[in-house]
């Protein structure tokens, strides 16, 4: 579906995993995760009650990376909640969301993003922290999400899909939207450039 949430990516220095949340409506949020710590990681929802958490788990030859898609449900409109990633039993990141709430006369803020080019690494970082000031209720990825057919700012020929899957997962590397400890709810449209 066109909603569906982005594949997020990589593991940083600053986190042991990499986040993203799509869209979050009528008491569902999906997620995806990204993490290269191995078995024996499990996920939180706080507060708990009410709330069903779903999991899918993925690992794409040739990365070394596991993907999860978390499908939460049960939750309340605009209501504040945590997502705790262990492994083995120790906590190993910790991120904030919430549902997006409609409010008559309230309009929605968001941030229209494109043409992340992940060569610009000072311009993504300076970037993703205005956005964050700004504090959109939602994201809408629109376009150039990814620059597949490019690394390092030199043109790649022809990339197979290997190289496309790589280049998701560097390009999330680079970008602070997947580091955030609040997340904000993210539309996007699947765009390679």
């Amino acid at each position: 579906p066109l909603w569906r949430p982005l594949l997020a990516a990589s593991v940083s220095e600053r986190r042991a995993t990499s986040v993203i949340l799509g869209p979050a409506l009528d008491g569902t949020a999906l997620l995806a995760l990204s993490h290269a710590l191995g078995d024996g990681v499990t996920i939180q929802v706080f507060p708990r009650k009410g709330v069903h958490i779903d999991l899918n788990e993925r690992v794409r030859a040739p990365s070394t990376l596991r993907h999860l898609r978390i499908k939460v449900t049960g939750l309340s409109a605009g209501a504040e909640y945590r997502l705790d990633v262990f492994r083995k039993g120790k906590k190993v990141d910790s991120r904030k969301f919430s549902t997006l709430r409609f409010r008559e006369n309230t309009p929605l803020r968001v941030a229209l993003i494109s043409c992340m080019d992940d060569f610009y690494e000072d311009i993504q970082k300076d970037m993703w922290g205005q956005v964050q000031g700004l504090k959109p209720d939602a994201l809408f990825l629109i376009g150039d999400n990814v620059y597949a057919d490019r690394r390092g700012g030199k043109k790649l020929e022809e990339p197979g899909l290997d190289m496309v899957f790589q280049r998701y997962e560097e390009t999330r590397l680079a970008l602070d939207l997947f580091q955030q400890e609040r997340l904000i709810p993210v539309f996007s449209t699947w765009d390679d450039h």
